[in-house]
């Protein structure tokens, strides 16, 4: 009985080791002259800023940014225009994906994501 417990137990944590999902973050924000894409690995508190690695307050930022992404909708568009602004954020979390995607339409609190790049020297 002992044994079959123990042996349950080393494979449970296997499988979970395998199969758990990290938390991730990417995002990205391009217009006519300027284009910016951030990787954020919570797990191992790393952040790369257009494939370099970049000093980022990484716990407060995710913080911030979760609340401000958690009222948009999953995708924006209007296709009226031809050149402007498109977006992305993508989160990885718990075994789910949340994506966030918008060009030339945006949320009502779109200007507190450009805040948060911006206070962060992502943008």
């Amino acid at each position: 009985m002992i044994i079959l417990i123990e042996i349950f137990l080393i494979i449970s944590y296997n499988i979970k080791e395998v199969f758990m999902d990290k938390f991730k973050i990417k995002l990205g924000v391009s217009t006519l002259n300027k284009t910016i894409s951030l990787t954020i690995d919570y797990d191992n508190q790393t952040a790369e800023l257009n494939g370099e690695n970049f000093d980022l307050n990484i716990k407060p930022f995710v913080s911030d940014l979760t609340s401000i992404v958690s009222s948009w909708q999953n995708e924006m568009k209007d296709d009226s225009i031809k050149d402007g602004i498109s977006y992305f954020v993508h989160i990885k979390k718990d075994g789910k994906v949340y994506k966030f995607e918008g060009l030339n339409k945006f949320p009502n609190n779109f200007d507190e994501f450009m805040f948060l790049l911006e206070e962060a020297n992502v943008w």
